[in-house]
């Protein structure tokens, strides 16, 4: 079973990757994001039991408080246990997950090919999936951290430097594992996906082994929600390189420094020419904070208070 697994900081494209392959008709991503598989493993272990009754209604208790859940919800998709326990024909975590995924994908519970996950952010939750799906099939997809953390900053606030920093740190870690564990992936770069998509959605079906059907370039529906593509149903080529006029020379040249080992590893060109910048931890801790506020202030200001508060929680224990 070789799910495929959409991966990439926030803010660098994976909507759009996603949005890209769910119009091929043998894959099935759901449109929200879950952080459901490492934080089921982490929660459950690996060798939980689903053919004891009270297991598997423990598991659906604990999907029903997350907030992929309550988003699908949201949306129309109400999954009850009843239909969970039904439809589970295999009592492991491969089959759960291919369930749960199918059942909230655009394609449904009945799709019989590929099925998947788009859950940006944080790249440790790559060991848990393969420790459950070894052979998955791993896209990641990456941005110039440059524009990345303009685009962060311009939708939620975020510090540039520390959003560096963490791009720095994820895609460090992203590397180690690939190469440690031998993980079944290819890496897309976001420019060359909005600058050329035919030429990168024929090099990720060669990927998935699956034929690349004639107009899977041309978006049907609009991708983005916040930032300066919201509400454009195509690809905005040409968005890309923002940072130049958005930052002076002296906080490229500081963004360049903290970014260094990861930008080199994925082939982005710096001028530069001094040693990785390490960012104080006072400064990181005083960063995280004020991220932290922001991104809250954000989500009351969309969603009000208590739908704020409560989405916000959810999202960063989801997140963790």
């Amino acid at each position: 079973m070789k799910p495929v697994i959409l991966l990439g900081m926030p803010r660098s494209g994976t909507k759009l990757l996603r949005s890209f392959l769910n119009q091929h008709p043998k894959i099935n991503i759901p449109d929200n994001e879950s952080y459901l598989i490492h934080n089921s493993i982490r929660k459950f272990g690996e060798a939980y039991d689903f053919g004891v009754l009270k297991n598997r209604i423990k598991y659906f208790e604990f999907l029903t408080t997350t907030k992929f859940y309550d988003k699908c919800k949201a949306d129309g998709l109400h999954f009850t246990f009843e239909e969970f326990d039904k439809l589970l024909s295999v009592y492991d975590w491969q089959h759960v997950f291919k369930l749960i995924f199918n059942y909230y994908g655009p394609k449904g519970s009945n799709h019989k090919y590929l099925w998947g996950d788009k859950s940006p952010g944080s790249f440790s939750q790559l060991k848990y999936i393969h420790q459950i799906f070894p052979n998955a099939y791993v896209v990641h997809i990456v941005r110039d951290p440059r524009d990345y953390c303009l685009s962060a900053k311009n939708a939620w606030g975020k510090n540039v430097f520390r959003s560096v920093h963490r791009w720095n740190l994820e895609i460090n870690y992203y590397s180690k594992l690939v190469n440690e564990l031998s993980i079944n992936c290819i890496n897309i770069k976001y420019e060359d996906l909005i600058d050329s998509p035919i030429e990168q959605l024929e090099k990720i079906c060669e990927f998935l082994n699956i034929e690349y059907p004639p107009g899977l370039e041309n978006l049907q529906k609009t991708v983005e929600n916040i930032g300066s593509t919201k509400g454009k149903p195509t690809v905005i080529k040409g968005n890309k390189d923002k940072y130049i006029k958005a930052f002076n020379p002296k906080t490229i040249n500081k963004l360049e420094g903290i970014g260094k080992e990861g930008m080199e590893s994925m082939g982005y060109s710096i001028n530069y020419q001094g040693k990785s910048i390490n960012l104080n931890p006072i400064y990181l801790t005083y960063a995280s904070v004020m991220d932290g506020l922001h991104s809250l202030r954000f989500h009351v200001k969309n969603k009000g208070v208590l739908k704020g508060v409560s989405y916000y929680s959810k999202l960063h224990a989801n997140k963790r």
